[in-house]
């Protein structure tokens, strides 16, 4: 019964070669279009990590969850929030030292972008 099932099915049907080649050459192009303004991404940040104190791989976070739907974002907070303080992160952050805060990011600031621990307690 089987076998006359698959005997009466339909052809399969293929793509034309002149589709699929008119599809491969569109893809070629955005695919051209997507590298560079990739590399204008990348080039805009370096700039930004160079002269405005980012951090690379936090924003390149941010932005991936920018992207979640609320739902999963929150999901993906909550977990998150758990292993922090599961692992002891806060503790270990913490004593790195302390940010410096936002508008302390003038050019000719001598300082990077967090004080040490001898700094701070100067302050």
């Amino acid at each position: 019964m089987a076998r006359r099932a698959a005997e009466e099915a339909a052809p399969i049907k293929l793509v034309s070669a002149r589709d699929l080649k008119a599809l491969a050459e569109q893809c070629d192009g955005y695919k051209r279009k997507s590298d560079v303004a990739q590399g204008h991404m990348r080039e805009l940040v370096g700039e930004y990590v160079n002269k405005k104190n980012l951090h690379k791989q936090a924003f390149s976070t941010v932005q991936r969850l920018r992207r979640m739907e609320p739902g999963e974002l929150w999901l993906w907070k909550a977990h998150f929030d758990d292993y922090w303080t599961k692992l002891g992160l806060e503790k270990l952050a913490n004593s790195q030292g302390q940010l410096i805060g936002p508008g302390a990011d003038d050019e000719d600031s001598p300082r990077g972008p967090r004080l040490v621990e001898e700094e701070a307690g100067a302050a």
